[in-house]
């Protein structure tokens, strides 16, 4: 074969390997995992709309010394504390995990600001309620 040819080959493979992926990534978009970590993001960057479906009623949010309602923090109602966090900062680690059944799970989340400084970690603890919506049991952030 002559070296087009094996260039052919190449790129031929490489675009079968990216579609692949993308088909991969597109069927899985809507997983457990993926929604979980949506939510979370969702309530850093302050776009929670309806926090009654997100929060379970009893969930506490720890952060240092502080003990709080996570839905009364999340819905805006608790001003001491807020976790929405400013646009400076993105996510840089993240760990998931759910039980084999798919209706618990915990999130690992680090965020920091673009010169990776300053690090903020979020432990959420996830269930899915009697609907089999996820909705959150837990938070505890440090900064």
């Amino acid at each position: 074969m002559s070296t087009k040819s094996y260039c052919a080959l190449f790129f031929i493979i490489l675009g079968s390997i990216g579609v692949c992926a993308a088909q991969v990534r597109k069927s899985t978009a809507d997983g457990p995992l993926e929604q979980l970590l949506g939510i979370t993001q969702r309530i850093l960057a302050g776009n929670v709309n309806q926090s009654d479906t997100l929060v379970t009623t009893g969930a506490r949010l720890v952060s240092g010394s502080l003990d709080a309602n996570l839905r009364e923090v999340v819905a805006g109602k608790n001003s001491s504390i807020s976790l929405a966090e400013d646009s400076s900062r993105g996510g840089i680690a993240i760990r998931l995990k759910t039980n084999d059944n798919d209706d618990s799970g915990y999130l690992l989340y680090t965020t920091s600001t673009r010169e990776k400084k300053n690090l903020w970690y979020h432990t959420v603890v996830f269930m899915k309620d009697k609907a089999g919506q996820w909705r959150i049991e837990s938070w505890h952030t440090s900064h």
